[in-house]
């Protein structure tokens, strides 16, 4: 690497990290097989069981959570996803009496019953650990829309519908 490129490499880390964005959006990418076998370029998967989730360093960007990927049909928060909560509970603290809504949904696969009692169960689980971490439970709103929302046809895509995220 030429030293123009390793000074601007350098100074696209730092910008990216001062604006407080996750890890997510850092990575952008992370290579993963669909069910043809073929590799898919994917967002990379923040919170998911296995996945990498480093606190935000700085100020807090949003007085929110930010989104938590889940496992096929399972709603258990993993080591990396309880650290990625802590510091964003330490963020919805810090601002006051902010309402957060948080929308658990899955992927198409499933009847539409189960996948409204999975979602549900999904963000039941991120509000229940936001509460033991101190934000008041009557801060915390959930809901689930199931598939409702969810656009993937591999599972790949499948991945990124199965979620919480913020209203």
């Amino acid at each position: 690497m030429q030293p123009r490129s390793a000074v601007l490499s350098v100074l696209a880390l730092l910008a990216t990290a001062a604006c407080g964005s996750t890890a997510q959006e850092q990575a952008n990418t992370v290579v993963g097989n669909d069910e043809t076998g073929s590799e898919d370029q994917t967002p990379a998967r923040v919170a998911t069981s296995g996945g990498e989730s480093p606190a935000p360093t700085g100020a807090c960007a949003s007085a929110g959570v930010r989104p938590i990927y889940f496992e096929y049909d399972d709603n258990t928060l993993s080591s990396s996803v309880r650290d990625q909560l802590t510091a964003d509970a330490r963020c919805i603290q810090s601002q006051g009496a902010v309402e957060v809504s948080l929308v658990g949904a899955t992927d198409p696969r499933g009847t539409e019953e189960y996948n409204l009692a999975l979602g549900e169960r999904r963000a039941r689980s991120v509000a229940d650990y936001l509460s033991s971490l101190g934000v008041a439970r009557s801060r915390l709103r959930i809901r689930s829309v199931g598939e409702e929302m969810a656009s993937g046809e591999t599972e790949t895509a499948w991945a990124r519908d199965r979620r919480v995220s913020q209203d």
